[in-house]
């Protein structure tokens, strides 16, 4: 293995080493073949994903002396490559723009940028970090910038385009470099461990490019910390002696426990994460993430939508097929609403270990599918059987949300009319029908104490002094409830909307009716303040 670093030893040199960047580096292609050099460039990106490299490259293509013209493939070998690459060419300057921020250091760019240094066809300025530069320094760069000298040209690099001022910006050609993709990493990073005779781990290489975030050289620098550490023998065990424990170590075992609704398994697997030092907040991030991995690997196994290494998409793939796509949703759901409590809390272990236990209850959620079919009435004794699990109180509690939250006992009489075989269409079908097209309508019908249908009539109440009853008897709103109501039920009816009496608002609501519902008193007595 060679003594040199590694990030140095496999930086880019042509356009074609350039990884994860075809788009930019496809542009600048064409712009050195057209002939359309332009006299500012503006590379943008996080850290570590090639933006000085691509500067030096177009530098060395610009200014290559084995052709007569700008070339999109620089030789490397003549004396100008050779200058830009080892950082001594006196034709491209450059220039660290955290070190180099005042007023004089930009005249002193004006005043060199004049003269064609030799053996050079363009004067190059590449400057790293500029958006370090000063208001004042910028301000001074502008007019150089706007009218350069015909060989003279700039190349800016940054990681914060918005501190860039718009004026330098609308000057440049900008290209906006992407991070690198997590299997992008992984494949350069094995690539140069062939080359390199290291001998690494698949999940190891995949614990270093989740690390580098993105960055490439950042990912070729940990590698080549790594490799020294263990002797060109890598394994995913070793890497934790180094970055720490992974949550990923963790996550299948507690996701297991959770989906085999093992509370005991899953406090153990918490508090070993806890002992190994792992961030509670990292932990419920990677779960999130694995509840995607499992709600996609039963619709699609492409290797490619999981960034994940082959034998943990084979665990995932194994455990997917013991838990329903519903029970994944509501479980990532829930996950999803408890890890925004989490960040906030001043106790995320504890926050953690309950959110956990909570959806280890999973048993208790119900399908949309069957929630519809206990609110319209359809199937709510299976859908007891399936939520009551034994106990004597769910049966009544769905049945109290199958009535509309009120005891059926009640209700207000309806006159038998209304169900008459002449007339199969009922008050509820019209306001399902309404709630499609007059939701406003619909909402405001929904805060009535009670409706009476009869053949002729429509009666609704509402508490006295209601707004919904003053919003429901203004003129247009009225005019559009007896259009819908004809329309639905085949002949004109009459509206009548009034407030109830004081004892019909006292015993009626779904609290009151619930708890008359639960312990079945044998009298009322209304209780009023003086």
């Amino acid at each position: 293995m060679s003594s040199r670093v590694l990030a140095l030893k496999y930086r880019p040199q042509t356009f074609e080493d350039v990884v994860g960047q075809e788009v930019t580096v496809k542009i600048l292609k064409n712009i050195l073949t057209e002939g359309r050099i332009h006299h500012a460039y503006l590379f943008t990106g996080p850290r570590g994903i090639g933006k000085t490299s691509l500067a030096r490259i177009l530098a060395k293509a610009l200014n290559c002396q084995k052709t007569d013209q700008p070339t999109t493939e620089p030789c490397g070998s003549c004396p100008s490559c050779v200058d830009i690459t080892e950082g001594r060419s006196m034709a491209v300057m450059e220039i660290d723009g955290a070190s180099n921020t005042s007023v004089e250091d930009v005249r002193e760019i004006r005043e060199k940028i004049r003269y064609l240094a030799p053996g050079g066809r363009y004067k190059i300025y590449i400057i790293d970090e500029v958006h370090m530069l000063s208001t004042a320094a910028f301000n001074a760069l502008l007019k150089t910038l706007e009218e350069p000298p015909p060989h003279a040209l700039f190349i800016f690099a940054t990681t914060e385009p918005q501190k860039v001022p718009i004026t330098i910006i609308s000057r440049c050609l900008r290209f906006d470099l992407r991070p690198m993709t997590l299997n992008l990493i992984v494949g350069h990073l094995k690539r140069i461990s062939e080359k390199e005779s290291i001998e690494v781990e698949e999940a190891a290489l995949f614990e270093i490019a989740r690390e580098a975030s993105g960055g490439l050289r950042d990912a070729i620098t940990l590698l080549d910390q790594v490799a020294s550490y263990f002797k060109n023998q890598v394994k995913v065990q070793g890497i934790e002696e180094i970055l720490g424990a992974s949550p990923r170590r963790f996550v299948i075992s507690i996701l297991r426990s959770i989906l085999n609704r093992e509370a005991a398994e899953l406090l153990q697997g918490l508090k070993a994460a806890s002992e190994a030092g792992i961030d509670p907040k990292r932990l419920a991030r990677e779960l999130l993430e694995y509840l995607r991995h499992l709600l996609i690997v039963r619709i699609h196994e492409d290797p490619a939508l999981f960034d994940l290494p082959s034998d943990e998409i084979k665990k995932l793939k194994e455990l997917s097929q013991s838990v329903s796509e519903n029970l994944l949703d509501q479980l990532f759901r829930m996950l999803q609403k408890g890890l925004s409590d989490l960040l906030r809390s001043a106790t995320p272990q504890i926050v953690l270990d309950v959110l956990l236990l909570r959806l280890c209850h999973h048993e208790d959620l119900q399908s949309i599918e069957k929630l519809i079919q206990m609110i319209e009435g359809k199937g709510a004794a299976d859908f007891d059987s399936d939520a009551a699990g034994g106990s004597g109180r769910a049966p009544a509690r769905a049945q109290r949300v199958s009535t509309g939250g009120r005891n059926p006992s009640q209700d207000p009489p309806i006159s038998n009319e209304k169900a008459s075989s002449s007339d199969p269409k009922d008050w509820q079908g019209f306001l399902g029908e309404l709630q499609s097209k007059k939701p406003q309508i619909a909402s405001i019908l929904a805060q009535a104490l009670s409706s009476d249908f009869s053949k002729d009539q429509v009666m609704i109440k509402f508490p006295e002094k209601s707004l919904s009853m003053e919003m429901l008897n203004e003129a247009a709103r009225k005019a559009q409830l007896l259009e819908q109501l004809e329309q639905y039920f085949g002949r004109p009816l009459k509206l009548v909307i009034e407030a109830a009496a004081p004892s019909e608002v006292i015993t009626t609501g779904g609290v009151i009716e619930e708890a008359i519902s639960i312990f079945q008193p044998s009298s009322l007595t209304t209780i009023r303040s003086s």
